[in-house]
């Protein structure tokens, strides 16, 4: 499943950047805020401005967007929102310089710097909790097309590991009807995953 995440949402960053389509930026904006907000809070931003910084975050990228090229590398999407949430959140204690001494000071400059490391185990923390806010996005616009037994065997046996005789067991279904489930669920989230990724 985690292939399915190792891309950017690139279909959809290509209909914010070429169709000007409102509908667009507003699923961008709706799948973005809650990630971006997670990852301010890690960098003490206070809830009354965390809304700020990340407005400023999204307005950088629509801002910008047009000017994104992808690298074909897995992941250059994200690589690039990162590195706007750092310089942004830089900016954020920078106008706050007193505050962000007594936030850690250059304990606090080296958290932010090793965020700028691609190699770093920060930004390997963002690389996947990133795949995994988006599979979960993915999960739940999916989840409401199936039955709650459907999904249940297709989660516990793909995502979990679990395996199809002990679902079907514990479900009262066929082995079957698991690997059905199972089939049609990663079809759909495949056929998702393209308007998104």
């Amino acid at each position: 499943m985690s292939r399915i995440m190792s891309e950017t949402p690139l279909s959809l960053i290509d209909r914010v950047r070429f169709s000007g389509d409102d509908a667009s930026w507003a699923e961008l904006v709706e799948l973005y805020t809650p990630f971006l907000q997670r990852w301010a809070a890690k960098f003490q931003i206070q809830s009354s401005d965390c809304n700020d910084l990340v407005q400023d975050v999204l307005m950088t990228v629509h801002q910008n967007v047009n000017s994104f090229e992808h690298s074909g590398r897995s992941g250059a999407f994200r690589a690039w929102l990162r590195s706007i949430l750092v310089h942004r959140i830089s900016n954020y204690w920078r106008k706050r310089k007193n505050a962000a001494v007594g936030q850690g000071g250059s304990d606090f400059h080296d958290l932010l710097q090793t965020m700028s490391d691609p190699n770093s185990n920060l930004s390997q923390l963002w690389e996947r909790e990133h795949d995994a806010f988006v599979l979960a996005h993915l999960l739940d616009r999916v989840r409401v097309r199936f039955t709650p037994t459907s999904f249940e065997a297709f989660h516990r046996t793909a995502l979990r590991g679990e395996s199809a005789a002990q679902v079907a067991a514990d479900l009262k279904i066929s082995v079957n009807a698991v690997f059905v489930a199972k089939s049609r669920i990663l079809s759909e989230l495949r056929r998702q995953s393209q308007t998104l990724i």
